[in-house]
């Protein structure tokens, strides 16, 4: 099964603008869509993205 992930904006959440619309919208399609929290701006980089990305993967 193909995983859908949905990655919001440097300054937004998981829980903002479209994000949970397109989420509802997949799921009901029977997609695996899965929507991670990802490190706030203050605390970007490649490797918390990183790691916030993996974790979610391999969950």
């Amino acid at each position: 099964m193909k995983k859908y992930f949905i990655i919001h904006g440097s300054y937004e959440n998981p829980y903002k603008n479209f994000i949970p619309w397109l989420k509802k919208k997949l799921s009901k399609r029977g997609k695996m869509c899965i929507v991670s929290h990802f490190p706030s701006f203050k605390f970007q980089s490649y490797k918390n993205w990183e790691r916030s990305f993996r974790y979610r993967l391999l969950s």
